[in-house]
């Protein structure tokens, strides 16, 4: 013989808010197991529609319906969550440069951790780093001294004459001074066009008492502000690891 099944397990939410709503008394601290064992049967004077029914815990503590609450409650929670993440995220440390050194083992800097390494077209460059895709292109040639009989405004003239002689009508601005980490210098801007596109490049020479530095930068006019001053900022960050690093900073892009 089949039995039915009974209608809580049909639909056990009408049920469960008849059974709850017919509770006599309020839980509290000592008294909320009762409402667990409020389970007895509908009777007849439960179904009254005129009897007074008691107010269930939420509604006769707060004012507010059950369902309200708990979507007060909700909100509540929620926004509470938010505040917390938000605090861990502020906390956490900023992580977004690198540090990179020099393959001859010449110098090192800081730069922004979505740079990489990058083919070095002379062949001689201790660190050539950029992003292409933003137009940023920075590399580092180291020269002795001792191995070089000119100064360094020979040593400038000749490399911005190597860029000078890659691109279809060059345009060279005048030398101008440059502090790069505390290291002296002068730079030279050259502008051109390289299979029909315009480029920017600038070769700067910086000196200390036994080296000369190359430092060149690519980048195209419509990107040309925003990254000479990454450059400035990456170059701040310059060490030559010969002693003289005292004028060095810490990177953070």
């Amino acid at each position: 013989m089949d039995r039915k099944p009974s209608s809580a397990l049909i639909d056990p939410v009408p049920r469960f808010n008849e059974v709850f709503r017919n509770c006599e008394s309020l839980p509290s601290a000592d008294s909320a197991p009762r409402l667990l064992s409020c389970t007895r049967p509908l009777t007849s004077h439960d179904s009254d529609s005129s009897a007074p029914r008691p107010k269930i815990w939420p509604e006769a503590q707060t004012g507010l319906k059950p369902r309200r609450l708990i979507k007060l409650t909700l909100i509540v929670l929620a926004a509470v969550s938010a505040s917390i993440a938000g605090a861990q995220e502020t906390a956490q440390p900023q992580d977004n440069d690198q540090r990179v050194v020099g393959l001859d083992g010449s110098c090192e800097m800081m730069v922004p951790r979505t740079w990489k390494s990058l083919s070095d077209p002379t062949g001689r460059a201790a660190i050539t780093m950029g992003d292409i895709t933003k137009d940023q292109f920075l590399s580092i040639m180291m020269v002795n001294k001792s191995d070089y009989d000119g100064s360094s405004a020979d040593f400038l003239q000749a490399e911005a004459t190597a860029v000078s002689a890659h691109l279809k009508d060059p345009t060279d601005g005048d030398p101008e001074q440059k502090l790069v980490a505390g290291l002296q210098g002068q730079a030279i801007r050259i502008e051109g066009t390289d299979n029909h596109y315009k480029v920017v490049y600038t070769v700067m020479v910086v000196e200390n008492k036994d080296r000369f530095y190359r430092i060149l930068t690519f980048t195209r006019p419509s990107s040309e502000q925003n990254a000479n001053e990454l450059y400035e900022k990456v170059l701040a960050t310059f060490d030559p690891i010969d002693g003289d690093a005292s004028h060095k900073t810490t990177g953070n892009f």
